[in-house]
């Protein structure tokens, strides 16, 4: 055994490097992630003199202060204190290799994966470690781990090197084990290029900032920082690195640069943006000339310009511009380039400022370890913890192009991982084979295009064939999408004389079998054929929903009209606007036209008839009543399934609803794969509670119909009142239901006060088979929570526009997190994903809606609505069918790498705040999931240039629960400062909906920043003391108690000195967290309330502090 002595072993006095602070702040933001380790792993077999290591660990920590470097938090600011050599905290040998030990190399293992995922206190324990785990005599895992605030990767290949050197030195009697100079303690020197030129030079190539990247996640982010990573090795191989470097040489850019610029541009393509931005680390030169091991790193902003359609070859060039010019400035701290950029978007934990992609490029090959005597094996090491949505490490660019993908693991699926690695390595590769092409039309898909199968030359053959799912199993109309047979008025006859006895539509107050409700649809047929003029006309029925109602409904089609749904609440501008658009033949009553205010209007403004069919008596424009009397028809004429079958109307985005007219066949094609999918067969009981004037309604009636279920009308009193429907569905043994998700939240908060289904109330709705959303996004949340309380009840999200009846559905049958997908093309469409220039989207990029169908409608009722709606897209039409129609929807989504497509909002309700983008529907159903709110909506507030200033929630508050501070943090933590400038409106009622059973935001009062509350100064010891820290930190004091201390000038590392001050002043101890999702004056006094309130003192300290210090 040999001894040696190792020199250097005396403290010394630092100071803190303020590029690294950011590490610190981090670690005591996330106390429980092991933010900012690099780990290196080794398999050693061989003799090795573990005597021999330690001290050569020893000689290499005396030589390199860093390496003995603690950071310590001294009012609220990092202070670096360089210790002593230590004895052995920082070498660790563990041994494994005990006769009873079994696996010892597995133990060994999984000791490094515990090791790895472990914290530290950055103030006590070692930032440079070197662990040992024998398996065997001759068998070892060597784990090297250091930390970002003392050495950077370059530093930890000199460590390896000195490593190696020093224990090859001892082995061979170098007793003293030194060689060459060590570090000695300097002042630090100024950065190179940290000056004022510089960052202004910097800047102004950063102006205009690019926004945040917000890239489409599989899961929701969550309130906490997502900071678990996975990792994904690649290896493209030599093919790829030859070409890279003939490209490179070629366009004469560097690696890095082609390699960002690809990168920025799926970057681009996925965030949906023209300017885009990716951070990139850049070694610097020591803070002391001869200081060899340090955290000698800068993060650098790289932005990407993707306006007008740029080539590759443009884009590559730029982008190559802007890495020369990043380095070139490397010493500037990002920190600083971002406060000059005004944008103080530094705040948010959750995100890198301006973006949350990395792209490391390794400069030179690792070092490796080498210990006289052993074989040694690296061994890859996944990455524990990442404070970046993505980051892109490139090993080697030749002659194999390898690397890793690091990703947030709580929000992306592995899948999402690899689909982005083959897309940034096909744009990679089509980029320098067609340099010239436009970055947005090279592929990223390995397929030129972007929907299942084979492609859209045979998209007819598609439609036609149900090619979708278990449609290959059946032959019948809606399954596959060929076209029906016979229509549902054929059918419905047909089941009047098959199940004639059998309850087919059940109201409040009556009741109709198969058979009385065929012989009243003959009536009905009869004195419309009587009274003449119907034929090929429109007749508009407005009758309570129930059995007169469907029945009418039949009577119009077997008479050879078609028909309108009209609600029967008081005339209002809508309907009169109906009613003007449509020109109907009747107006089908339930009541006395006399009495009715809509059937006067229409009698008196445009000459038309309404009749009460309840009687024999019908009102004419000359006030003269005829009796028709009843007759009986039941000839039917397979040719109406050309005929018109319904006209419904949109919900009126634009004020004025627009008639989209469906014929006997694509209702009958539709209803019959609705039917068939949602098993409305005899014995189901559907309820019909969706409103008359909106299509689904029709839908769900007549698929039931179809299938020889029945119909359970919703009586008018409890349609809308949660509770009391919670009663009618279970007591009606209701099996089918289909609503607005909004609505759906209501049942499930009315079911749960009942206590069911695991209280000691009622089990929840057992007959309840199937629940189908419909009209709005679906939020994971409220799946869960349907769950919960219907855990029997299947659930489904469909999704259409009015004028495609339906376009796609989803059966949720996992556990959701995030946004719910739309699913798969109904049988009989095709749903393509399409970019501004009509190309189709590659996976997961966002683009709109478009459906193609031969039962999209042929136009709306006045061709002038049609705009470019429903234009076709030649490049993509086939040429073997003229039936083929399209519907460009409005609505944004994408094709998610499961193959299901997902909505993502509409165009007119994506905002961007601030630089933030954001879709308001998202807003809202995160608010909406408080506890305390029963509804809400958002709406944006536009300055005199046109640009959004801020958000104006209304919200119904749950009785007296919830205030505006709390329903203002609850958002800050799902969107971070994203959301600072909201502001909330209690209201007392419930919001305006339209016809559909949507919010109607045009009835909403009119958002201004006025409708903030008045300006309410500090008040109080609290508020008035934080006041004075926030005048201390920023210069000057708040004016409001709702100022948010980011927009006041505050940036992130100001955080743990208001802490700290916080701590002095009040005896208690904040976290950076709360404080994050509270910026607010008042939110930060409410934090200290409750802190005093809890009882918790200041020796309750952050992670990373102790009493001492």
């Amino acid at each position: 055994m040999h001894t040696f002595r190792v020199s250097g072993m005396t403290a010394e006095p630092a100071t803190s490097p303020r590029p690294w602070e950011a590490w610190w702040f981090l670690s005591s933001l996330l106390p429980d992630a092991p933010v900012g380790w690099q780990h290196r792993r080794y398999r050693v077999t061989g003799p090795v003199d573990l005597h021999a290591l330690h001290a050569a660990w020893r000689v290499v920590l005396a030589r390199h202060r860093f390496l003995r470097t603690n950071l310590v938090e001294r009012d609220g600011r990092p202070t670096a204190v360089v210790k002593p050599v230590p004895a052995h905290s920082s070498f660790t040998v563990t041994d494994l290799a005990r006769a009873d030990q079994g696996d010892a190399t597995g133990d060994a293992e999984r000791r490094c994966a515990s090791a790895i995922a472990a914290t530290a206190d950055l103030a006590h324990d070692p930032l440079a470690r070197l662990r040992v785990f024998r398996w065997h005599a001759a068998g070892f895992d060597i784990l090297l781990s250091t930390h970002a605030t003392v050495a950077n990767v370059p530093s930890t290949d000199r460590l390896v090197t000195e490593l190696s050197e020093a224990y090859g030195n001892l082995l061979r009697g170098s007793v003293d084990g030194s060689f060459g100079a060590g570090d000695r303690r300097t002042d630090p020197e100024r950065l190179a290029g940290d000056d004022p030129d510089m960052l202004v030079a910097r800047t102004q190539r950063l102006t205009p900032p690019p926004p945040p990247l917000d890239l489409p996640t599989d899961r929701t982010r969550p309130p906490a920082i997502p900071w678990r990573a996975a990792t994904l090795r690649f290896d493209w191989g030599t093919a790829a690195g030859r070409v890279l470097h003939a490209g490179c040489q070629s366009e004469g850019t560097s690696p890095l640069g082609a390699l960002a610029a690809a990168f920025l541009v799926l970057l681009g393509r996925h965030n949906g943006t023209d300017r885009v931005a990716l951070a990139t680390p850049a070694d610097l030169p020591p803070t002391a000339p001869n200081e060899r091991i340090g955290p000698f790193t800068n993060l650098l902003l790289v932005a990407g310009d993707l306006s007008g359609e740029p080539t590759f070859r443009e884009v590559l060039r730029r982008t190559d511009r802007e890495v020369a010019d990043a380095l070139r400035c490397r010493g500037v701290p990002l920190r600083h380039v971002v406060r000059e950029l005004t944008v103080d978007l530094d705040r948010n934990p959750h995100r890198l400022p301006l973006t949350d992609a990395v792209l490391v490029l390794r400069g030179l090959p690792e070092a490796e370890l080498r210990l006289t005597g052993a074989t040694v094996r690296r061994e890859p090491v996944p990455e524990a913890a990442t404070v970046a949505d993505l980051v892109l490490t490139v090993d080697r660019v030749e002659p194999t192009l390898t690397g890793s993908l690091t990703y947030r693991a709580e929000l992306f699926e592995s899948a999402t991982a690899v689909g982005l690695l083959g897309q940034l390595r096909t744009l990679l590769l089509a980029g320098f084979a067609a340099p010239a092409t436009p970055v947005g039309a090279l592929p990223l898909d390995p397929s030129p295009i972007d929907v299942p199968g084979p492609g859209l030359t045979t998209v007819s053959a598609h439609i036609a064939g149900g090619r979708h799912g278990s449609a290959e199993s059946k032959a019948d109309a809606g399954r596959t999408g060929v076209p029906p047979a016979e229509a549902v008025l054929a059918t419905v006859h047909r089941h009047g004389t098959t199940w004639g006895e059998q309850h087919a539509v059940v109201g409040p107050d009556d009741a109709l079998t198969y058979r009385q409700l065929s012989a009243e649809a003959a009536t009905v047929a009869a004195r419309l054929t009587a009274g003449g003029g119907v034929v090929g006309t429109p007749v508009a029925v407005r009758m309570t929903p129930g059995p007169r109602q469907i029945a009418a409904s039949l009577g119009v089609w077997r008479a050879g009209a078609h028909l309108t749904w009209l609600g029967t609440g008081p005339a209002d501008e809508r309907s009169r606007m109906v009613l003007a658009a449509l020109r109907p033949s009747r107006l089908l009553l339930d009541r006395s036209p006399i009495d009715d205010d809509l059937a006067r209007w229409y009698r008196d403004e445009l000459g038309g008839t309404a009749e009460d069919i309840s009687t024999a008596t019908s009102d004419t424009p000359d006030g003269t009543t005829t009796s028709i009397a009843p007759a009986d028809t039941t000839d039917e004429d397979a040719s109406v399934l050309e005929l018109a079958a319904y006209t419904a109307f949109t919900s009126g985005s634009t004020g004025r609803p627009k008639g989209v007219t469906q014929t006997h066949a694509a209702l009958t094609q539709f209803v019959t794969w609705f039917s068939d999918t949602f098993d409305l067969r005899r014995g189901s009981r559907v309820a019909q509670w969706v409103t008359p004037e909106h299509d689904p309604s029709l839908c769900e009636v007549f698929a039931t119909l179809l299938g020889g279920g029945t119909v359970y009308s919703v009586p008018a009193r409890i349609r809308t009142h949660p509770e009391k429907l919670v009663d009618w569905l279970a007591a009606e043994q209701i099996t089918f239901l289909q609503t607005v998700p909004s609505f759906a939240r209501e049942l499930v908060k009315a079911i749960t006060a009942r206590g069911g289904p695991t209280g000691a109330g009622p089990s929840g709705l057992p007959e309840l088979r199937w629940l189908v959303l419909m009209g709005e996004a679906v939020s994971g949340e409220l799946v869960n929570d349907i769950r919960i309380v219907l855990p029997t009840t299947r659930l489904a999200n469909v999704y259409g526009p009015t004028e495609t009846i339906a376009a796609t559905w989803h059966e949720i049958v996992e556990p959701a997190d995030g946004v719910v997908p739309i699913g798969q093309p109904i049988p009989g469409r095709e749903v393509l994903v399409l970019d501004d220039h009509d190309r189709p989207c590659p996976t997961g990029v966002t683009g709109q809606l478009v459906v193609a169908s031969p039962y999209v409608a042929a136009g709306y009722l006045n061709p002038e609505d049609n705009g470019s709606a429903f234009a076709p897209v030649p490049t993509l039409t086939p040429d073997d069918t003229a039936a083929l129609r399209w519907y460009r929807t409005g609505d944004l989504g994408r094709r998610r790498w499961d193959g299901a497509l997902e909505f993502r909002g509409r165009r007119d309700l994506q905002v961007k705040l601030y630089g933030n983008r954001l879709e308001l529907t998202d807003v809202e159903a995160a608010l909406a999931g408080h506890s305390s709110v029963t509804e809400c909506a958002v709406l944006p507030v536009t300055g005199a240039d046109g640009l959004v200033t801020e958000l104006v929630a209304f919200v119904v508050p749950r009785g007296t629960a919830g205030s505006a501070a709390e329903w203002r943090a609850h958002l800050r933590r799902r969107f971070g400062p994203a959301l600072a400038q909201i502001s909330i409106v209690p209201m007392r009622g419930p919001l305006p909906r339209n016809v559909g059973g949507k919010v109607d935001r045009r009835r909403l009062p009119t958002p201004r920043r006025g409708l903030r509350q008045p300006e309410r100064g500090p008040s109080g010891d609290v508020e008035e003391a934080l006041a004075g820290i926030w005048a201390t930190l920023l210069g000057t004091p708040p004016r409001d108690v709702r100022d948010d201390f980011f927009a006041r000038g505050g940036h992130s590392l100001q955080l743990p000195v208001l802490a700290a001050l916080v701590r002095h002043q009040f005896g208690r101890n904040v976290s950076l967290a709360d404080l994050y999702a509270n910026p607010s004056l008042a939110g930060m006094a409410s934090l200290v309330n409750a802190a005093r309130t809890s009882g918790r003192d200041h020796n309750s300290r952050p992670h990373g502090t102790r009493s001492e210090i």
